[in-house]
Parts: structure tokens; C-alpha cells; sequence
């Protein structure tokens, strides 16, 4: 009953339907503490306190204290973090440096409405990558701190190597940015980079103009990153319906993009299984010109199997580097998927040593080689295994 019941209370606005079905669980008697636990792990617990305000008669009175006691810290932290971040974009602006805030940071002010309805714990911000060392260099001025583990005994140039390799986190006090080099959340170029960064635009948070990916894009990056987390939380199903709800999106060149990038497949998954949670949340015409081909849907089904995210009951997860295979596939260029694969399952042993704080030298290296060598297979066993 708390998947439904989360599902229900996880949109900004219901149906009458969706209010009488609420009330139903309502009368039923929800187990409060599983909802509890289950909301936060799904980061949905503002949008519950928002769903359940107008049923106040039958809530038990310490429940709906405690969710406003959340609602309310959410938007004490986003509050701070947002004033912190402004000196943040006026530097970066001010050097002309190419990058875009994208997912929670971008989403919570000009898709919600209220900045306590959607928490995130650090600030997405994707980098040009010839601007990348630029802006290492302006955050290190104003004060951020490379945060990850093995930092020392780096070279300059394994450092960069490393930097490079996957997504850093600086912090400033509360204020933790997440740097990432690789667009869209993929481990490939883009076949049309220039696409992306033309369509940077700036919108309003907080008084501060801060850039932004197209719409199209950010819609491309927020189903790419849920299936990199395996839809593990339904606040980021959540973002792709509210997202798809606001009026100018322009799905012919939703469209293209995917063809491009060979992202069709992560891209309609999303869109799908928001519009199974929450019928009607996708507009029928931009789900039929996305439908992959009959592997891919395959492939989905034997992965995250919709039944199981719709349960929010997810059987495995799979590795991050998902969206990047389907778009391999996309792409259909062997060269580009041998070197791409070979770079995932063997990535520097700078990186290894800097990300898993070991020695360069120790035979852990090793060992965690052929961990990533065997890891997909594993899982795509035990999955197979569940089937049996």
C-alpha cells in the first residue's frame, strides 16, 4: 500500500479520482512510519506533507507535525544554499565560462513553484570541458575544497586526469557542487555538442540569473540520470512528469536529439514509466515517435521491469554507465563502442587509486578490475535467475 499511496501524493495536483483514491488509503490507515521511511528514501516526503494538508481531519496530528517539520527544513536548506551559490554564478559568469545548473537546483523553483517541494543534496552543474580547469581554478578563489577521497600524493597531471575521469564534488560549507564533464549524464561526445551549448539559457532562481540547459535538453539529462540510478527514487520520475506538464516544450526537437545521440531508448523508458505511474502525465504522440526497437524494449524489460518500479519493489541495480550502452546502440559505430567499453570496464588507474583511496601500486587495483569486468554479468544473471 505505500507504493500507491506515495504514488499518489508524488505529483503537484491530482484528479478528483486521485483525491477519492488518497482518501480511500486514508481511511484505511496508512502504517505511518513505513510511509515515513519509505517517502524519505524516495525524497518525496515535502510533496506528501503538500498532498496530505487537505486531509488534516483524519492525520493523526504528530504525523502532519512531523512532515511540515521536513517540508520546513527543506526549505531552510534550499534558502542557504541558494544565497550561497549566488557569488558562485556571478563569478563564473562574470569570466564568461560555458556550464549549466541542471536537475534539483534547476528544477525546484521554476518546475515546483515552492523550493521546499523538491531537496537534493548537492548542485548539479555541467562544464564545458575546455572550460573545466577555468572554473576548478574560480572555485578554488572563492573558497571550495576538492572533496573526495585520496586527494594527496596526486601529480598535476594525474589530478586533471582524474578530475576528468568522472564528476568531482567541491564543497563550501553546506554548498556541494557536483562537476560533470560528460553531457547528458553520457560517457561519449556528443555527436552535436554545440547543439547543447547553444541553447544555454538563463532563468531566474532567487534573484540570480543562472544558466540552464534547453528544455529539451534538461528533459533528455532527467531521463538518462533516473535510468543511470535504475529509477531507484520516485522524486526523479516525479521531475520528469511535472517537467513534461509545463507548456513549450518542443517534442520534434526532443526527437532529434534522441535520434542524434542514440538516447531513444533511456529517454522514452522515463517518459514511459512516468506516464504509468500517473496516466496521462505524457502526451501519447511523444511516446509513440520515441518507441525503441524490439531489443532494446527487451533489454528494458529484463532490467527494470515496470511492474517492479511501479511497486517501487526494484529487483537489482545496474551499473551507471546503462544510458551510455543503450546510446551505444543508438549510435551504431563498433569503434566508438569497443573504445567506450574498454574505457568503462578499465578506467585509469589514477582514478581508481584516487577514488577507492588505495595505492597505485596495491594489487586491489587489480581487484577491482575484474570486479568491473564481472559485475554486469552477474547481475544480468541474477536477474535471469529471478525469472526462472
Amino acid at each position: 500500500m505505500s507504493a500507491e499511496f506515495l504514488v499518489l501524493c508524488s505529483r503537484l495536483n491530482r484528479t478528483e479520482r486521485e483525491r477519492a483514491l488518497l482518501r480511500g488509503l486514508l481511511d484505511d490507515g496508512p502504517d505511518w512510519p513505513r510511509i515515513m521511511r519509505r517517502g524519505a528514501e524516495d525524497g518525496v516526503i515535502a510533496l506528501v506533507y503538500r498532498a496530505l494538508k487537505e486531509f488534516g481531519d483524519i492525520i493523526p496530528r504528530e504525523v502532519l507535525d512531523e512532515l511540515r517539520s521536513y517540508y520546513y527544513r527543506c526549505t531552510g536548506r534550499y534558502l542557504r544554499l541558494r544565497n550561497s551559490l549566488g557569488a558562485v554564478v556571478r563569478e563564473l559568469s562574470d569570466r564568461c565560462f560555458r556550464c549549466a545548473f541542471t536537475k534539483g537546483i534547476r528544477l525546484a523553483e521554476s518546475v515546483y513553484g515552492d523550493f521546499g517541494l523538491r531537496p537534493f543534496a548537492d548542485v548539479d552543474l555541467l562544464v564545458h570541458p575546455l572550460d573545466g580547469a577555468g572554473i576548478e581554478a574560480a572555485l578554488g578563489e572563492l573558497g571550495f575544497k576538492l572533496e573526495a577521497a585520496g586527494e594527496g600524493g596526486l601529480a598535476a597531471k594525474e589530478k586533471q586526469l582524474v578530475l576528468r575521469t568522472y564528476s568531482p564534488y567541491y564543497r563550501k560549507d553546506d554548498l556541494l557542487l557536483e562537476i560533470h564533464y560528460d553531457a547528458l549524464g553520457l560517457q561519449i561526445p556528443l555527436a552535436s555538442g554545440k547543439d547543447l551549448w547553444a541553447g544555454v539559457r538563463d532563468i531566474e532562481i532567487g534573484g540570480s540569473r543562472i544558466p540552464v540547459l534547453a528544455s529539451e535538453h534538461e528533459l533528455c539529462h532527467l531521463c538518462l540520470h533516473v535510468m543511470q540510478h535504475s529509477y531507484c527514487r520516485l522524486i526523479w520520475l516525479t521531475d520528469i512528469a511535472e517537467f513534461v506538464s509545463r507548456p513549450g516544450l518542443d517534442w520534434d526537437k526532443v526527437h532529434a536529439v534522441c535520434r542524434r545521440e542514440g538516447i531513444r531508448t533511456p529517454v522514452y523508458y522515463g517518459l514511459f514509466l512516468a506516464d504509468r505511474l500517473w496516466p496521462g502525465a505524457v502526451a501519447p504522440d511523444a511516446l509513440s515517435g520515441l518507441k525503441p526497437g524490439f531489443l532494446q524494449r527487451m533489454l528494458l524489460k529484463l532490467f527494470w521491469p515496470e511492474d517492479k518500479v511501479r511497486s517501487r519493489r526494484l529487483p537489482l541495480f545496474f551499473p551507471f554507465f546503462m544510458p551510455t550502452f543503450f546510446a551505444l546502440i543508438g549510435r551504431k559505430d563498433a569503434g566508438l563502442f569497443i573504445r567506450t567499453i574498454l574505457r568503462i570496464l578499465f578506467p585509469p588507474r589514477a582514478w581508481v587509486a584516487h577514488y577507492y583511496a588505495i595505492k597505485p601500486s596495491s594489487l586491489k587495483i587489480v581487484g577491482h578490475y575484474i570486479w568491473r569486468i564481472q559485475r554486469p554479468f552477474v547481475l544480468v544473471a541474477r536477474r535471469l535467475l529471478r525469472l526462472g
